[in-house]
């Protein structure tokens, strides 16, 4: 099966070849797969619900070839109602068993004035199990709602990961999204948030770490169309030798956003000489009173902090998988629950040690 994944809203880089992915995957049936849920009374959750014809419908983050493939899926359902703010976020588990296929649909709804937090984990039963995962997320933020949702995606090194993430957010609404991206052979993850109401605001931190042969492939949209909207893109990462990735960041001003603004930065750690690091800040702009920010920071560990580290007794390579952990350590602490901190430090030292053999 041929498919297109994480299009480029324009298509702005025809000689270079970065405006979409093409794939190809196997054909194959994908089993449902619902996530294990630990939740309070705070909110209401329903695994297999019926699609709820009153939200709109929402343009998928990685393209209508993975809306197809989740389209048949079940719905697990997170409602908080009217008024009500989450004081500790629910929490999502995917376990997935070696050479396991399957996909799962997610839709978080905060409704008004309402504080909806979630914290999503995918894992496999070891670092280096295979299989397929694609997970689809769509958030609804309603007028004077804040969504938080945490994902942190822990697979087997043999694993193909699709990872898509849509969001609406009306007036005075706020989605705020933290994503660590480590494990998975190759990773396809793709996100689009609509900021149609006055004074909403998306939020994006993203760490990740690639390591040999590994594959991430990411495409970031914040289309503004209320006035008074704000976006925030924030990513740091690391790649070790012969790994691949590509970051795709697009800031879509559309007509009628007056008085918006969006930010987009990306700082890439490479640790090797042989790796292939693509970054595509885009802005897009078809309204006047409007502020577009992006930048990028690529680059090797400077040899003073080497010599620093060296100097404390570290290795070079040691000196390098520090400061890589720091980057990933620095989004981890914003996951607010202890034990899912415990349990990416823990994969990472695993990863490292694996890496290191």
């Amino acid at each position: 099966m041929d498919m297109i994944l994480n299009s480029l809203p324009t298509r702005t880089w025809n000689h270079l070849g970065m405006n979409e992915t093409k794939l190809s995957v196997a054909e194959s049936i994908y089993d449902n797969h619902c996530p294990e849920v630990s939740f309070d009374s705070s909110v209401s959750w329903n695994p297999s619900a019926s699609r709820d014809n009153s939200l709109p419908e929402i343009k998928n983050g990685m393209g209508k070839d993975m809306k197809a493939i989740t389209s048949q899926a079940s719905i697990g359902l997170a409602e908080t109602a009217e008024g009500v703010r989450m004081e500790k976020p629910m929490i999502l588990k995917w376990s997935y068993a070696h050479g396991e296929k399957s996909v799962s649909r997610v839709v978080l709804h905060a409704e008004k004035n309402s504080v909806l937090s979630a914290i999503m984990v995918l894992s496999s039963e070891s670092e280096l199990s295979e299989g397929f995962s694609a997970v689809r997320t769509e958030i609804y933020a309603d007028e004077n709602a804040v969504v938080n949702l945490y994902v942190a995606q822990l697979l087997g090194a043999d694993t193909l990961c699709f990872n898509d993430i849509s969001g609406i957010c009306k007036d005075n609404a706020q989605i705020n999204l933290v994503k660590l991206e480590l494990g998975s052979g190759k990773l396809y993850a793709g996100t689009q948030i609509d900021l149609m109401g006055v004074n909403s605001s998306f939020n994006t931190d993203i760490g990740y770490h690639v390591l040999e042969n590994q594959v991430l492939d990411m495409n970031y949209v914040a289309n503004h169309f209320g006035a008074h909207t704000s976006s925030h893109m924030n990513v740091s990462g690391t790649l070790d030798e012969n790994s691949r990735k590509i970051f795709r960041g697009t800031i879509d001003f559309k007509r009628g956003c007056t008085s918006s603004s969006g930010t987009e930065n990306e700082n890439v750690l490479l640790l090797g000489d042989n790796m292939v690091n693509q970054t595509i800040p885009l802005i897009l702009c078809q309204e006047e009173d409007v502020e577009g920010n992006h930048g990028a920071s690529i680059g090797k560990l400077d040899d003073k902090v080497l010599f620093y580290l060296a100097s404390r007794g570290f290795s070079e390579r040691e000196a390098q998988q520090l400061i890589a952990r720091s980057r990933i350590e620095a989004v981890c602490q914003k996951i607010p629950d202890e034990d899912i901190q415990a349990q990416i430090r823990e994969y990472e030292d695993k990863r490292g040690s694996n890496a290191n053999d």
